[in-house]
């Protein structure tokens, strides 16, 4: 598949072999939403002219090929192989796509919890969303098990990350978790259950408001998503939207846009790739 078929109704998977829950993910993603998968290997340059790299890359995609097959039909199927800088070259893949997905260790993913540099420079540079997938990982259920957990705040990358898990949550039948967090002193957790009319608070802190307001939006679009409206307490953003996503199917968070000499995912979105207990997704405005 060359790069002038790739079209908004495609999801680019970058895979290695040394790890397939990006895969995965995103063939089931793929599967829900009705688009096709083209599955990406990306070699260094210099691997074009060795045919034991290229053998290898045949085999990571006719593996690929054939997990991604539980989820979709062949012709929805489309294998990739590009040679360059993997961080780029996947990037460019995913140029004009619907979403890239990348997560598995090696060179498109990290070992243990360090965050490669593939993976950041793929997420900053996309201009599609991106999904982050590491295996799993076992660890407590926090307030949000099982909910598509979305961190809400005024950017318009948070207003895509709360669309986004809107259309997520009501394509699988999934509660949503809209997360405020707030750094303005101590104090608990407090969230509100409209499906079971239950709150865990005495009195509704100010930044509810904004978390209702921002929910509102979208609500009657989506009418049969159950939502929690929450706001966690904590000194970090990171670390409060990583202790709303233990247990949670999805955590969706906005990209702000970098400033000059900063990193360009900024340090809430750092933060939560480094450790995220599962799958994120960054959205753009």
């Amino acid at each position: 598949m060359d790069d002038a078929s790739v079209h908004r109704n495609t999801v680019v998977v970058g895979v290695d072999g040394t790890g397939w829950a990006a895969l995965d993910w995103a063939a089931r993603y793929a599967s829900v939403t009705g688009a096709r998968l083209l599955v990406c290997v990306a070699q260094p340059y210099e691997d074009r002219l060795s045919q034991e790299a290229l053998d290898a890359a045949e085999e990571v995609l006719a593996t690929a090929r054939d997990r991604a097959s539980r989820w979709l039909p062949p012709t929805r199927l489309d294998p990739c192989l590009r040679h360059g800088d993997p961080a780029t070259e996947l990037a460019e893949a995913a140029r004009g796509a619907d979403m890239v997905v990348v997560g598995s260790p090696g060179r498109i993913g990290w070992p243990e919890r360090v965050l490669g540099p593939p993976v950041v420079s793929v997420v900053a540079r996309a201009r599609a969303r991106a999904a982050v997938v590491r295996p799993d990982r076992d660890g407590p259920p926090g307030p949000y098990a099982g909910h598509v957990v979305v961190g809400v705040d005024l950017s318009a990358g948070g207003d895509a990350a709360l669309r986004f898990a809107f259309e997520y949550a009501a394509a699988r039948r999934l509660p949503l978790a809209a997360v405020r967090v707030a750094t303005d002193g101590g104090g608990e957790d407090y969230w509100f259950d409209e499906r079971m009319l239950e709150t865990h608070f005495a009195a509704v802190p100010g930044s509810m408001s904004l978390v209702a307001e921002r929910v509102e939006r979208l609500r009657h679009r989506f009418p049969e998503v159950m939502v929690k409206l929450a706001v966690s307490r904590s000194d970090d953003p990171g670390t409060g939207l990583l202790r709303a996503a233990s247990g949670a199917q999805l955590l969706a968070i906005g990209q702000r846009d970098a400033d000059p000499g900063h990193d360009p995912l900024g340090p809430v979105a750092l933060t939560v790739l480094l450790d995220a207990p599962c799958p994120v997704a960054v959205l753009r405005r």
